[in-house]
């Protein structure tokens, strides 16, 4: 083996054993101040997150709906900031999270990227439809959640949440017409 592929082969290995840890601090970081519920909040909303801002750049490039685009660059844009407050809340509660889309996620950025381009508006617009749903009943659940700072942010992101819900929804029906 060459140096340069021998460089790569460790930086991947690197790579590849950091993405373990963080994925194994995040699953188990028993010095979180967070009650098991509030961290399996914080790392399902991290990850779905993740995954909005991931499918956002996708739609960026790939979407042939100029409304589409813009839409991909509002997931990006609000996702990106939603997250690091949130990741931001987990560090103060000493609770580890991923980097890295888990295996679930990362399967719906694959499965997207795969769709010729003829298929892409439709199923990312009905991907972020169920997922806006699903986020809403998320953050509504967590607002019972005895962290003052997790509530907050649940509260300030529950409208973000419904926003983006109605905007693909209108998209939808634009598209449809």
């Amino acid at each position: 083996m060459n140096k340069v592929a021998h460089h790569v082969y460790l930086g991947f290995v690197v790579w590849s054993l950091t993405g373990l840890l963080v994925a194994r601090a995040a699953s188990t970081s028993p010095d979180s101040t967070l009650p098991a519920r509030d961290k399996k909040f914080v790392l399902n909303v991290v990850q779905d997150g993740m995954v909005e801002v991931k499918l956002g750049e996708i739609a960026r490039e790939r979407a042939t709906s100029p409304l589409l685009k813009n839409f991909g660059e509002e997931m990006v844009r609000a996702h990106s900031r939603a997250d690091d407050d949130l990741k931001n809340i987990a560090v103060q509660k000493s609770l580890v999270v991923p980097m890295t889309l888990d295996q679930e996620h990362q399967g719906s950025v694959d499965a997207l990227v795969k769709l010729n381009v003829s298929q892409f508006d439709d199923a990312y617009l009905n991907q972020m439809i169920d997922a806006h749903r699903k986020t809403l009943k998320t953050i509504t659940a967590e607002q019972s959640t005895t962290d003052g700072e997790l509530r907050r942010w649940s509260m300030d992101n529950l409208a973000l949440a419904k926003s983006h819900l109605d905007m693909a929804l209108q998209i939808k029906e634009k598209i449809a017409h």
